[in-house]
């Protein structure tokens, strides 16, 4: 019993504590990078197995994501492409929905290799709004190497399979 206090403590001190990503009105860029093949597939986070995310080609520039839940259920749709920033991927993130406006969750993405890639959220310690893309491309270059900029957990996913 007290390990199952201490256990839900904790979790609820970590939800607490946990930054969320940034939301932006505007993406990074327009969606003009390919898709890269060795981004396809099934994606467990090393640290969770209770979902996964499964990556498919929407068209030549834009990638379905599907969150799925091993215990179940729909899976939740997103979409996203690639900017790419100083050499470094950032992944645009959106969910289409007719009821309310697009906002882009933006993550920094590192292919480790071919069964492995990194992500990090953009903090929402960011608290600057963007019209455009372009000024939204300045920010980030000139943030990006700062310690605050992203969230402090990098998420680290598996390939598991196509």
């Amino acid at each position: 019993m007290t390990r199952l206090i201490y256990l839900t403590s904790v979790l609820m001190l970590m939800l607490l504590f946990a930054g969320c990503p940034y939301k932006s009105a505007v993406p990074i860029s327009e969606a003009k990078v390919p898709i890269n093949p060795a981004l396809l597939g099934k994606w467990e986070n090393r640290n969770s197995t209770s979902e996964y995310y499964q990556i498919s080609k929407e068209d030549d520039f834009n990638y379905l994501i599907e969150k799925v839940s091993n215990s179940g259920g729909d899976p939740t749709r997103y979409f996203g492409f690639i900017s790419v920033i100083d050499g470094v991927n950032f992944l645009n993130i959106y969910e289409k929905s007719e009821y309310s406006t697009v906002e882009y969750y933006l993550h920094k993405v590192e292919i480790v290799n071919e069964n492995i890639i990194s992500v990090q959220e953009i903090t929402d310690n960011v608290k600057e709004t963007f019209e455009n893309s372009d000024d939204l491309q300045k920010f980030i270059a000139a943030n990006m190497k700062n310690s605050y900029f992203f969230n402090k957990d990098e998420a680290t996913y598996l390939k598991m399979g196509k």
